[in-house]
C-alpha cells in the first residue's frame, strides 16, 4: 500500500525549498521581475522610429541574479542587479566594451526601479550617474537616466529609451 505524505512533510518540503532558493520567494526579489524578458529599444516618443538596440534581461541563480545583455550597433555591455541583503537595497554593476563601470544602488517604489550611483568612463573620469526603469506594463519599459559631472549641481539626460517586448 502506497502511504501519502502528511502536511507536515508538505510543510517541512516547502520551507526546504525556500531555504534553498530563497530568492524565488521573497518579495524583494521579485521586484524588478518586469524588466525581464526580450526586449526592442527605441527612442521614447520616438516609437514608430527605428529601434537604438536590443536587449536581453535574463534571471539567473533561482531570480537571485538579473543579467543584462545589450546590444547597438557597434556597442555592447552587460549589467548584473541583484536584491542586496545587507544594504536592502537593489544593486547594479554595469560594464561595456568602452571599459566603462558603472555601480548604483537602488529601491523599487511606486511602480519604478530608482538608481543613484557612480561610473567611471574608459578615461578614469568619474560620473554621477541616477537611473530609473518605469514598469509601464507587462510589455513596456521606460529608461530615463541622467549624469553629472560636477558632482550633482546640474544634471544632463544621458538615455531616455523605451523598451518594447518582443512576441
Amino acid at each position: 500500500m502506497i502511504q501519502l505524505p502528511g502536511a507536515n512533510s508538505f510543510a517541512a518540503l516547502r520551507q526546504t525549498r525556500q531555504q534553498a532558493g530563497p530568492c524565488r520567494t521573497r518579495p524583494e526579489n521579485l521586484q524588478f521581475e518586469f524588466w525581464v524578458g526580450q526586449w526592442d529599444v527605441k527612442q521614447t516618443g520616438a516609437e514608430s522610429g527605428a529601434s537604438v538596440g536590443a536587449s536581453k534581461i535574463e534571471s539567473h541563480a533561482d531570480n537571485c541574479i538579473i543579467l543584462e545583455n545589450w546590444e547597438s550597433p557597434g556597442f555592447n555591455g552587460k549589467s548584473w542587479n541583484f536584491y542586496d541583503l545587507g544594504t536592502h537595497k537593489w544593486r547594479q554593476i554595469w560594464l561595456d566594451v568602452t571599459g566603462r563601470r558603472a555601480e548604483f544602488s537602488g529601491e523599487y517604489k511606486d511602480s519604478a526601479m530608482r538608481f543613484e550611483g557612480e561610473a567611471i568612463t574608459g578615461k578614469g573620469i568619474k560620473v554621477k550617474s541616477r537611473m530609473t526603469f518605469f514598469n509601464l506594463g507587462p510589455d513596456k519599459v521606460r529608461q530615463f537616466a541622467e549624469r553629472s559631472t560636477d558632482d550633482g549641481k546640474t544634471w544632463t539626460t544621458s538615455v531616455d529609451y523605451t523598451y518594447f517586448r518582443k512576441k
